[in-house]
């Protein structure tokens, strides 16, 4: 498994759930606003910027950088230019991607000057020691449908078959399926969409690891898994009359939340 060595003087702001999209201006806004000042305004850099997955609502190929017109480059276009500047300031940049955003790749990383990173990986620090890191959606274990929607989506032969169509009909499939993800969830039971206790268990296991770090459930906070060690979900992004978003800063003080 991947781990990511951090000194005990080096630091790691990871943001998950942002779900930007191009409908939704004054959420970019927003996060632009917010990452900006934790990356160049703070009292302190920090030497990593993760994010997490679902970054984007929805991501239909990294072609869509090459429709330098298109609307819905626009959250990406605004995104890549701060992790420009941070890349230039010595930040490390990582993307993970999640479940909306899955085809995030090589051309979309290059442009953020980013790595992407495998999931799940490990990120080492002497205040936490070994945390194991990842979206957070292949832990939901108990949504069947889910997990078989899942497995079809990120098969290299669905994703060839789905990156050939035209950028318009992907867009339009997506959609499509985010329509029909959110009338899922309003008929499913919330308890199937959390991560099941004993697959993340295993996984922390797995890993021969000491905490478990994930976004995906929109459901921030810090809790106890089976065997008494810390799980940390990171914050989904809101705009609107009462904002919603921020992340978590690992450093020597261990695991911190960001709120707006």
């Amino acid at each position: 498994m991947k781990t990511l060595a951090l000194a005990a003087e080096h630091s790691a702001l990871v943001v998950s759930d942002i779900h930007l999209d191009a409908q939704s201006p004054a959420l970019t806004q927003l996060f632009i606003s917010w990452l900006k000042a934790q990356l160049f305004s703070g009292p302190g850099q920090p030497d990593w910027l993760i994010l997490l997955g679902d970054i984007f609502d929805a991501w239909v190929g990294d072609d869509l950088l090459d429709a330098a017109e298109h609307p819905q480059a626009e959250p990406a276009r605004a995104l890549i230019a701060v992790l420009e500047r941070a890349h230039a300031a010595g930040v490390h940049i990582g993307i993970l991607g999640g479940n909306r955003d899955f085809l995030l790749g090589g051309a979309f990383a290059a442009h953020a000057h980013a790595d992407l990173l495998p999931e799940p990986f490990v990120m080492e620090h002497p205040a936490l020691g070994r945390v194991v890191v990842c979206h957070g959606d292949a832990l939901c274990t108990d949504d069947a449908n889910y997990q078989r929607f899942r497995e079809l989506v990120r098969s290299p032969q669905w994703q060839k078959t789905f990156l050939a169509k035209p950028l318009a009909e992907r867009l339009s499939e997506a959609q499509a399926m985010r329509a029909q993800s959110e009338q899922y969830k309003a008929s499913a039971s919330m308890d199937i969409m959390d991560i099941n206790p004993a697959a993340a268990q295993a996984l922390l296991e797995k890993a021969q690891a000491d905490v478990l770090l994930h976004g995906h459930t929109h459901r921030p906070g810090c809790s106890l898994l089976p065997k008494g060690k810390p799980r940390w979900v990171s914050t989904d992004w809101h705009a609107g009359k009462t904002p919603r978003g921020g992340g978590l800063l690992i450093n020597s003080q261990g695991m911190t939340p960001l709120n707006l």
